[in-house]
């Protein structure tokens, strides 16, 4: 049994403030879920895509009372990602359905900032959603993730100048629910609607490196290269799995809640 006095040292711990919502900063508009969160690199702008009219909210942290801007991207915006390039500087692009991506682009010399929506960038013959966007910081490219008809494709679209093309050259049998990078760029993992995380190298263009184990249930996956760890949230049985980047055939490691 724990001492008394350890359970009244928990009871009466102080709550940093840091760790209370200030408070809400606006809405999304219509009847929208959201489906994507990316904050800029100057940690300014906040972009939350979502499943409504319009598709993206961006908040501006230096007028978060004021709520967010509702932009015109597409409707039923399915990811998000923040990227940055010296020619065109700080963008964020938008995944969306029809195999579509947009990027939206900051004016930050009138206040408040406007944005311009670049026209649809097709991937995938303009067909299925783009369930995944990532991004590494100072990388030329934004890596796509298109589910089609019982397969899925992966594709890279040039951050500076919105051109698209195949990652690898064919579609995976099966559809995918997400992806994620590391900030080298590499591996870029896959998440499979089979709970299954593929691993893409790109070390020397791109190339499979394998499939890990089934997890019972991934929520989300988030790739460490200064830890050289891939972390995986289950939401089945309720534990935080670590897989080396390396090396896909270990074993994962469990982390119970």
């Amino acid at each position: 049994m724990r001492p008394l006095a350890g359970v009244l040292a928990l009871v009466l711990l102080p709550v940093p403030a840091s760790a209370v919502p200030a408070g809400r900063s606006g809405e999304l508009a219509g009847n929208s879920t959201p489906t994507g969160l990316a904050v800029s690199l100057d940690e300014r702008f906040v972009a939350v895509s979502h499943r409504g009219e319009g598709g993206l909210t961006v908040y501006d942290r230096t007028s978060f009372l004021d709520g967010g801007t509702d932009l015109d991207v597409c409707d039923d915006a399915s990811a998000v990602v923040f990227t940055s390039a010296p020619t065109v500087g700080a963008r964020f692009y938008v995944g969306c359905g029809a195999g579509a991506v947009h990027h939206v682009t900051p004016d930050k010399s009138v206040y408040p900032a406007t944005w311009a929506t670049s026209p649809a960038i097709e991937l995938n013959g303009g067909v299925g959603d783009v369930v995944s966007i990532s991004w590494a910081p100072d990388d030329t490219l934004v890596h796509c993730v298109v589910n089609g008809e019982d397969r899925y494709g992966t594709w890279q679209v040039s951050v500076a100048e919105g051109t698209a093309g195949r990652a690898l050259t064919g579609d995976a049998l099966g559809a995918a629910k997400g992806g994620a990078m590391g900030e080298d760029g590499t591996p870029w993992i896959v998440v499979g609607e089979d709970r299954t995380l593929t691993f893409i190298s790109r070390d020397v263009g791109y190339s499979t490196l394998g499939q890990s184990a089934v997890f019972p249930g991934i929520v989300d996956v988030a790739v460490s290269n200064a830890r050289g760890l891939v972390y995986v949230a289950d939401n089945v049985d309720d534990v935080l799995w670590t897989l080396p980047t390396t090396t896909v055939a270990a074993v994962a490691t469990q982390h119970p809640a």
